[in-house]
């Protein structure tokens, strides 16, 4: 089961006077920025690129170099550096949009982080993309599930089940794909994280009860 999305930090990192432009003679781009932090020496920061004015984010940013990705120390101008021969092949676009989005978030223990990426999916094929996220090591267990799912019942989850094990350190099984959606969502609540899954594309409505197709805030 998947725990999503950075914590509610007491001070977040800030991203300011973000450029980006085009080097002249090439299909390179350098992106500014400025980053700061107070309590954090380091920061994670990532790139999303719009080819459609900002209706869709989905241009790889595989190409980009420099200050992206984890480990970004606050302070002065940063510089990302981004090819678009490389992630944007056989195309020019007049309205390419950049944005950039930061965290200081680190995973718990018994978490491994996964690096974000893209793969293809089927039905039809098409290529996804994901930022970074955190992955349970192991199963979760029948314990773990019944402590969410007690804190739930009393923060807006109307049905999450019980689910069946063969004991409290065992992996919990008999539940389906919504019930597994709204209990991580439950989670990051509980811990204080962002929930991933929502009711509305605007990200307003948290996804607590039902069973529907919920738009996910990666």
């Amino acid at each position: 089961m998947l725990w999503i999305l950075p914590s509610l930090a007491a001070v977040e990192p800030v991203i300011l006077n973000v450029q980006a432009e085009r080097i002249t003679g090439t299909r390179w781009f350098d992106i500014s920025y400025e980053i700061r932090d107070p309590d954090s020496a380091a920061v994670s920061v990532y790139l999303k690129i719009s080819a459609d004015s900002g209706h869709t984010w989905e241009v790889p940013t595989v190409s980009a170099t420099g200050a992206v990705g984890r480990g970004i120390q606050p302070g002065a101008v940063r510089h990302i550096r981004w090819d678009s021969s490389v992630d944007l092949p056989h195309r020019y676009s007049k309205t390419l949009r950049f944005k950039l989005g930061t965290t200081d978030w680190e995973p718990a223990a018994g978490m491994n982080l996964i690096q974000e990426g893209s793969f293809e999916m089927a039905g039809p094929t098409h290529t996804v993309y994901l930022s970074e996220y955190a992955m349970d090591v192991y199963e979760i267990t029948k314990e773990v599930w019944d402590s969410v799912r007690q804190w739930s019942l009393d923060h807006g989850y109307l049905d999450l089940p019980i689910g069946e094990s063969f004991g409290g350190e065992h992996p919990l099984h008999t539940v389906n794909w919504f019930d597994c959606v709204k209990w991580c969502n439950a989670r990051s609540e509980m811990q204080g994280l962002k929930p991933a899954y929502y009711v509305d594309a605007a990200f307003t409505i948290v996804y607590r009860s039902g069973r529907i197709a919920p738009h996910v805030d990666w």
